[in-house]
């Protein structure tokens, strides 16, 4: 089964709120196994709802429309949708005036000639209750294809479409979603190295994108050739892949530790805790993390630390340095007894950079008995960028010396 969803509202086009709707729809009718073939957005226009639904109801068999179903003028989509398949005829539904009426004596309310207006229907389509809200939802069968009209609001879009429109679907398997996360690697480097494996003419196609400083790769197969394939997707892009749906830097680093009886402890300035944050997400950490030390002063690093006084006279290398990066490292695995310690220290800006340390340089440190190393980046982008990009690069920097890896990430510094 294939379909289309509409989001309409002059809210949607005018950037004033985000359409959450249609993701969420894309991503249930999926788990249905339904493919989306498009969606629409449109502006609170009766004439351009009504000649959407019109070819979108001639060329799928499911379509499902969000907004439009209120009581103020702007709300036209059951005018609309009577337009586009009753000749503009609507009619009202006794059974859907006393739903209203008996919501709004729910919550102390009368009903208004306006919200009653709201149990309008056209000719032949049928009103059905809306399970949290008044305005009813509308369903009209259309030869082979049957057009749902949603209320706008997500959590009554939500819950309409599981009470009503999910039930009413065919029985089929979900459209699977397999992705192969990346970090440090970005589609210009990545693209090469997947090769004929992005060609569109292939049995299995494979997809990319990238969300939130991480690159992912997916593939909407299930079965062995689309198992070989993401293990072939995988084999090229290590030691930068790091998981799978959901998943992020900490949840391997996670793995790894469990799978070596180890434990990590961290030590933060820039990114404030925020490693910890993401560390402490994968459920289970309190077997393997020990915790951290966040150090934003110079006295904080010398003193919980350890970092030599030295390192911040004024010829010395430095807060934002390879050395103060190590020491921090050392420092938070001494005095935890941690197998690995890691740290962060950078200039997030606005301020605080320098010609030979810019905004958005930042040093981390991997120490251990295997391995102890210091990788320096120049992070682009504002300060909460430049932060949220330390995080997933210090969990990055960690994994590869887990690995014996030292392949180079973006943003790295020579």
């Amino acid at each position: 089964m294939r379909a289309i969803v509409l989001s309409i509202g002059d809210e949607v086009l005018a950037g004033d709120c985000v359409d959450t709707n249609a993701s969420w729809l894309c991503s249930r009718l999926a788990a249905c196994g339904i493919k989306v073939e498009v969606v629409h957005q449109l502006p609170d226009d009766r004439n351009a709802v009504a000649s959407t639904l019109r070819e979108a109801a001639a060329r799928v068999e499911l379509v499902v429309s969000t907004g439009g179903l209120g009581l103020t003028p702007d709300d036209l989509t059951r005018e609309a949708m009577a337009d586009a398949f009753d000749d503009g005829r609507i009619v009202r539904d006794s059974d859907a005036v006393d739903w209203i009426r008996e919501r709004l004596a729910g919550r102390g309310m009368g009903m208004s000639d306006l919200q009653a207006a709201m149990a309008r229907r056209p000719a032949q389509a049928e009103c059905l209750r809306n399970p949290v809200g008044t305005a009813p939802i509308l369903r009209r069968q259309v030869g082979s294809c049957t057009v749902w009209s949603l209320p706008g609001p997500p959590v009554e879009v939500h819950s309409t479409f599981d009470t009503h429109v999910a039930p009413s679907l065919p029985e089929a398997g979900s459209i699977v979603s397999r992705e192969v996360r990346c970090c440090g690697i970005i589609e210009a480097e990545a693209s090469p190295l997947l090769g004929e494996l992005l060609d569109r003419d292939r049995p299995i196609q494979v997809g990319t994108r990238v969300s939130r400083g991480v690159f992912i790769v997916t593939v909407h197969e299930s079965g062995p050739d689309a198992d070989a394939l993401l293990d072939e997707i995988r084999g090229r892009l290590r030691p930068w892949a790091f998981g799978t749906e959901g998943e992020q830097p900490a949840h391997d680093v996670a793995r790894m530790l469990i799978e070596r009886s180890q434990s990590l402890a961290t030590a933060e300035s820039c990114t404030g805790g925020g490693i910890g944050s993401s560390l402490v997400d994968v459920p289970g950490s309190s077997s393997w993390y020990r915790g951290g030390v966040v150090a934003y002063s110079n006295e904080m690093k010398q003193q919980w630390l350890s970092v030599a006084p030295d390192r911040f006279s004024s010829d010395g290398p430095g807060a934002v340095s390879a050395e103060v990066a190590m020491e921090m490292a050392d420092g938070v695995r001494s005095a935890t007894g941690s197998d690995w310690g890691l740290s962060v220290t950078g200039i997030a800006g606005p301020e605080g950079g320098t010609d030979e340390k810019p905004v958005g340089t930042v040093w981390f440190g991997v120490a251990s008995v295997e391995a102890r190393t210091a990788r320096r980046f120049q992070f682009p982008g504002d300060r909460t960028a430049v932060r949220s990009r330390s995080v997933l690069i210090a969990l990055q920097c960690l994994r590869m010396a887990m690995l014996g890896e030292r392949s180079t990430m973006t943003w790295e510094c020579s």
